[in-house]
């Protein structure tokens, strides 16, 4: 089964900025900034610089001020689980994340 077969759900080319926060196996908390590359309503494809462990839950604030208006912050936060991994593919590239959201943390108005 191919990968577009597996998805539930229809996904969208966006480009958001999303601030990721994580526990490594050590515990320490991690975070930084990346980017979304596709998203859909059960999960999303980002890059950042650092590899998370797949199985890994991680909180995620997506800003999407670009959508909110001028002069207008806006931002969702939702939690989630990375499922794959891909490593860089050039100096530029950044560690690719499969996510899968779980709906039972997105965050409350």
């Amino acid at each position: 089964m191919s990968e577009t077969e597996k998805r539930h759900t229809e996904r969208y080319g966006l480009e958001f900025p999303v601030h990721v926060r994580w526990k490594n196996a050590l515990g320490q908390l991690k975070q930084e900034m990346g980017t979304t590359r596709d998203m859909s309503r059960s999960g999303m494809y980002m890059t950042c610089s650092s590899p998370i462990d797949e199985g890994c839950k991680i909180d995620l604030e997506i800003d999407l001020t670009i959508c909110a208006g001028a002069g207008t912050k806006g931002s969702v936060s939702v939690g989630g689980r990375v499922v794959r991994n891909i490593p860089p593919t050039g100096p530029d590239r950044g560690y690719g994340h499969a996510v899968v959201f779980d709906e039972n943390r997105f965050a409350k108005p």
